[in-house]
């Protein structure tokens, strides 16, 4: 009798596992989608070990050996030690790079995990060329803004921006690289004739000007700032009048 409830108390957890996949598939395969290049092969992991350890319990049932193996603790430990570490990698896949991915936007300890989970989630280990893998000491007024991928948007690029105050050194540093680099020119920085506050460089994309303006609160004069652009919608702007340093990518 006390084998039978602990069978049947058993079920319904298999049976709300399968219920959460069936009807959050949507949900499920949207988010995965936003940083496919992390989430989805953790995801894939945490659900093998999950279902390889419910089938080798039914194999064990079907040959006869269950009330055998029950009777050392061993196995029963491997067994739930085994789904939940599946489970825990399925939660993680949901939830931790999108947290990443989408918040610390002026946190600079957080950089190279927002870096990795932009590149290597988002852009498949592709185009990193901009983004330095390590932030130049001492700067100031830090943001970085990463954007997940949309697959049910059409015309939708996901983008990321580094902003920054470098000293004139660093500033140099990070231009000679820019030069060494090849698709990458020189824009003309035009700005409108009327007068005002903030006016943004016509060769300054429109997401990055609001990204500098409302993201990272910087409102400075951009009419000396030297932009480079490239024909895959990637850039850069520097000002070496103030040591602004801003990426996009």
């Amino acid at each position: 009798m006390e084998e039978e409830k602990k069978k049947r108390r058993s079920v319904p957890w298999d049976m709300i596992f399968i219920m959460i996949h069936v009807l959050g598939a949507p949900v499920i395969f949207i988010r995965l989608s936003m940083y496919s290049g992390i989430a989805v092969p953790m995801w894939c992991i945490g659900l093998g070990i999950f279902i390889a350890a419910a089938v080798m319990r039914c194999v064990l049932a079907a040959v006869g050996l269950e009330q055998k193996s029950k009777e050392k603790k061993w196995p029963r430990a491997l067994h739930w030690t085994a789904r939940i570490l599946g489970a825990l990698l399925m939660v993680t896949a949901f939830f931790l790079p999108n947290r990443i991915g989408r918040h610390f936007e002026k946190d600079q300890f957080m950089y190279s995990a927002k870096r990795y989970v932009y590149i290597e989630g988002v852009k498949d280990g592709k185009d990193a060329r901009l983004l330095p893998e390590e932030l130049p000491e001492n700067i100031r007024d830090y943001y970085f803004s990463t954007e997940p991928e949309m697959p049910m948007a059409q015309d939708y690029r996901p983008y990321a921006c580094l902003i920054f105050y470098a000293d004139q050194g660093q500033l140099r540093s990070f231009e000679a690289r820019l030069f060494q680099m090849s698709g990458y020119e020189i824009a003309e920085t035009k700005m409108p004739e009327e007068a005002g506050a903030v006016w943004k460089p016509e060769a300054l994309p429109m997401h990055v000007f609001d990204k500098l303006l409302d993201g990272a609160g910087i409102g400075e004069d951009l009419s000396e700032a030297v932009i480079y652009v490239s024909s895959d919608g990637t850039g850069a702007l520097l000002n070496e009048r103030t040591g602004l340093i801003v990426i996009w990518q």
